[in-house]
């Protein structure tokens, strides 16, 4: 389970200025690198379904996702490299609608799926909801490091939240290890197979 203390909010809570420090950032880049391969795992694991509780149209679906996602994240990568080599609050800003984005286009996959086995949408939905709790848990950071209060960021975050899949960033983001561990469990969970994990 998620611890409640991280690096992350450590570090942005104590700033609570524009500049958050360096640990928030090389955190964060950390964090968007695993969730690249966390959104290819999503694939991988769709991929071994095919024919079986995965039909080919979902299965383009989730490949649609999977590359939308890199490019996301990919994006935001780059927006925090950006803003660790010249933090404005311009960079802010498109860091916090690239995360809608991102936020936007996963939300997006499961309504469009059409996967009637449970086992399956039950993985699927574990994986996809971690993936949209981290991406929230992160963004609801962005207020803060605006220099906005808490409580503001976090009823901003909630309101905006409450409807799309139920995700609610009741927990900081995760570290990159502590989000690798939690998306290999979902992974393993009732598989033989070894499939989709972040290396």
């Amino acid at each position: 389970m998620r611890k409640l203390l991280t690096v992350i909010v450590i570090g942005c809570v104590l700033a609570l200025g524009t500049a958050c420090s360096t640990s928030w950032i090389s955190e964060a880049q950390a964090i968007i690198a695993v969730l690249i391969p966390a959104a290819d795992g999503v694939l991988e694991f769709s991929a071994l379904q095919d024919g079986k509780t995965v039909s080919a149209q979902d299965l383009q679906t989730i490949s649609n996702y999977a590359n939308q996602a890199n490019s996301d994240f990919g994006l935001l990568g780059s927006l925090i490299s950006q803003y660790q080599g010249k933090p404005t609050a311009d960079t802010l800003s498109k860091i916090d609608a690239a995360f809608s984005v991102a936020q936007s286009n996963l939300n997006a996959l499961l309504p469009a799926l059409h996967i009637v086995d449970k086992a399956t949408i039950a993985k699927l939905t574990a994986e996809v909801n971690l993936i949209g709790s981290e991406l929230a848990s992160m963004q609801a950071l962005i207020p803060i490091i605006k220099g906005q209060s808490v409580p503001v960021a976090s009823a901003k975050c909630a309101a905006r939240l409450v409807s799309i899949n139920n995700i609610k960033p009741s927990a900081p983001p995760m570290t990159a290890k502590q989000f690798k561990k939690a998306f290999n469990a979902i992974m393993a969970r009732n598989s033989p197979v070894k499939v989709g994990l972040i290396p």
